[in-house]
């Protein structure tokens, strides 16, 4: 996994709960 693709996903999983 590249470091672009999990930041795109710990941002998407944060965006709920802010």
């Amino acid at each position: 996994m590249s470091p672009f693709l999990g930041g795109w996903l710990f941002f998407c999983m944060l965006l709920p709960f802010s």
